[in-house]
């Protein structure tokens, strides 16, 4: 009977530091500051002219802080690295619901959005960084969606096994949690993170070669889902919506035989949504492989030379 009470008491204290251990975590990825979807979800209450949502071709190729300069509104960079256009659609929703207003929202569509997510990207869906809103019905779906539904409910009812799964991420560092203890930096240029690095030679060379050769474009069911589900978003919250593609190198370009498809889809996509598709690929600088840190995403000073041509396009179109 000792024995049992033994056994019964150890589980009862396991539990309750399960579930103590599962409470800091919660709380200490409310505050952390290092992650770029952390960052955007902890606005409160702010009130943005435009708002740029995508993946890394809008988070590290557009310099919204030299927009904001250039036609004095207040703007925000949404695009996270790395994200899938269900990620987008959460992370739009989390920040909205937090009492942030946009009046217009620019969302960045290309082959590797449209295309099927796992598939095309390496880690579609940051779920580490949502482990704590386990209970956001966008968040729920994302998840079931990403990991299915045993996982889900895994992690949401058994205390600490959804951090324990990420002991890279989350350490028993309590003095100083690593992630916590560093500054973004995101506030300084909203959100915007410019990468100074010139196109590999190796890669340029790949280039040449034509190995991006591609065939054929076909939009993921899955892609086209989220795109609608971002769209009705915006109408709830009276948010006006505008498609647009970033440029990629031309030598590159000019290899996706399905890129005009593409663009005839996209065209298609906002004309049957009543938005615009603004396409910047014909633009000069996508030809000049100084402005590019590979075929796909502009460089420093790739994105300095964008901007303002970017911010042109915007001040005409909300004139």
């Amino acid at each position: 009977m000792i024995k049992v009470k033994g056994v019964l008491l150890s589980v009862l204290i396991s539990c309750l530091l399960f579930y103590c251990l599962d409470c800091y975590w919660s709380n200490w990825l409310e505050k952390q500051n290092s992650e770029k979807q952390i960052w955007i979800m902890n606005k409160e209450n702010k009130r943005y002219n435009i708002a740029f949502l995508g993946a890394s071709r809008v988070y590290t190729c557009i310099d919204v802080g030299l927009i904001e300069k250039i036609l004095k509104i207040k703007a925000i960079n949404l695009g996270c690295d790395g994200s899938s256009l269900m990620e987008n659609y959460v992370v739009l929703s989390q920040f909205l619901k937090h009492g942030n207003k946009i009046n217009k929202l620019y969302l960045q569509l290309d082959q590797t959005a449209l295309s099927n997510m796992k598939k095309a990207l390496s880690y579609p869906f940051h779920d580490y960084l949502f482990l704590n809103k386990l209970k956001e019905e966008e968040v729920k779906e994302a998840f079931i969606e990403d990991k299915g539904c045993l996982k889900y409910y895994f992690w949401r009812y058994i205390p600490l096994s959804k951090y324990a799964e990420f002991n890279h991420f989350y350490t028993l560092n309590f003095l100083e949690p690593k992630s916590q203890s560093k500054d973004s930096g995101f506030d300084k240029n909203s959100g915007s993170k410019l990468i100074v690095m010139d196109m590999p030679d190796s890669l340029l060379a790949k280039v040449k070669s034509g190995i991006f050769r591609q065939d054929t474009f076909v939009c993921d069911e899955k892609s086209k889902y989220y795109i609608d589900k971002i769209i009705k978003l915006c109408k709830s919250n009276g948010i006006k919506y505008d498609f647009f593609k970033m440029p990629i190198y031309n030598d590159s370009y000019i290899q996706f035989h399905s890129n005009h498809e593409m663009t005839t889809f996209l065209h298609e996509y906002a004309r049957k949504n009543d938005c615009r598709f603004i396409d910047f690929q014909g633009l000069a600088l996508a030809s000049n492989k100084d402005y590019f840190k590979d075929y796909s995403h502009l460089n420093a000073s790739g994105a300095k030379l964008f901007t303002p041509i970017l911010s042109d396009s915007i001040g005409k179109i909300n004139r």
